[in-house]
C-alpha cells in the first residue's frame, strides 16, 4: 500500500503496474489487466477473501500474471504497410 492521499497513491499503483506489465515477458510472463474481477469485487465484497485479500484492504485494479501453456515464437508474417504522404497547404 502506497502512503499519502488516495489521488496519489492511486497514480502511483497505475504506474507500478503499467512497469510491471512492460517487465514481464522479460521473465516469461504474461499479464493480464482483470477488469471484470474488480467489478465483480465490487459488487460482492465477500469475493476480497475469496481472492486472499483481507477485508480491511483496498483494493484497484487487479492484475492477472503467470506463465502461458502457448509460447509463440514468432509473429505472424505481415505485408508491408503502404504509407502516402500529403503536404497540407
Amino acid at each position: 500500500m502506497a502512503p499519502g492521499p488516495a489521488p496519489i497513491r492511486m497514480v502511483d499503483l497505475t504506474l507500478a503496474l503499467s512497469y510491471l506489465e512492460l517487465a514481464a515477458p522479460k521473465y516469461g510472463l504474461g499479464t493480464c489487466w482483470a477488469g471484470l474481477l474488480q467489478g465483480a469485487m465490487l459488487a460482492d465484497p465477500s469475493l476480497k477473501e475469496t481472492v486472499g485479500i483481507p477485508m480491511d484492504y483496498p483494493f484497484h485494479f487487479p492484475m492477472m500474471i503467470g506463465y502461458a501453456k502457448v509460447n509463440y515464437y514468432r509473429l505472424p508474417e505481415r505485408q508491408a504497410p503502404k504509407i502516402h504522404w500529403q503536404q497540407l497547404k
